[in-house]
Formats: structure tokens, sequence, C-alpha cells
């Protein structure tokens, strides 16, 4: 894993521009580079924005981690469960260690759909997984 830190203006979609699959996720923009077979998580903090890089042949395992807040009895059947999530995370285990992006605050992404960053989390999830998958094959077929 790299992470880079730089600044950039506000066309932080267009940073990737070259890259078939991306996405904004939460507060930040996630992108597979299928040449390199690298997996960029670009986040912005105030006016420096930082990439992190991951190397798809060092992934072993991807999921969805979703933070709910206390609830209290009688609160889960008054209202949707929706309104008690804080945050929600991607985790992705390698050889060296696991790494968490956060894609969901609710602090901070106020203005945020979390049913589509929910959706698009799980996207990149079943994206990733399938080259994990692929990775899987083509290390069986080689020890064949």
């Amino acid at each position: 894993m790299t992470t880079i830190a730089a600044s950039i203006n506000s066309n932080t979609v267009k940073a990737f521009p070259d890259f078939a699959i991306r996405d904004k996720l939460g507060n930040g923009i996630i992108t597979l580079d299928t040449e390199k077979k690298q997996l960029l998580f670009l986040t912005k903090k105030s006016e420096t924005a930082s990439c992190i890089v991951i190397d798809l042949n060092d992934l072993n395992g991807c999921s969805v981690i979703k933070e709910y807040s206390s609830i209290k009895a009688g609160d889960s059947s008054r209202n949707k469960l929706r309104r008690f999530l804080k945050n929600i995370f991607f985790k992705l285990r390698s050889d060296n260690g696991p790494v968490t992006l956060s894609v969901y605050n609710a602090r901070q992404d106020l203005n945020a759909d979390v049913r589509i960053v929910e959706s698009k989390a799980k996207k990149w999830q079943r994206i990733i997984s399938k080259f994990l998958k692929n990775k899987v094959h083509a290390k069986s077929l080689s020890a064949h």
C-alpha cells in the first residue's frame, strides 16, 4: 500500500480520467487500474488529498463493515435501522495486514444518500472479490 498526499482542485473525479471503473464513494473516489491491478482510493480533507494505492495481487479478502450507534429497546421498531448507521468501512485483507477505508461517516457526510453509498460499497466489494476469485483460479491453473 502506498499513500500519496497532494493539493488538488475541486475536480477530483477527473483525477483518474483513464480508469474505466471509478465511483464517488462517500467523501472519496475509488478507482481500479485493471492494467496495473491496483485499487486507488482518493480522499480530500481541507485542501489536501490523499491517495491510497493498493496492489490487488496482495489482497486475499474484502468486506463491507457497517457500524451503528447504540439502539435502545423499542427504537428499532419506530425507526429504520439506517437512522442508527454511524460508519461504513471497506475492509481489505492482505498478507501485509488489513486496510480499512472509510466510505461513509454520518457526522461528515450529512448530505450523502446512505442507500447509494452502501450500494456502491457492495458493488466494489463484488468487483474486488471477482478479481480475487480470478487470482485464485489463475494460481490453481498454474499449479497443474
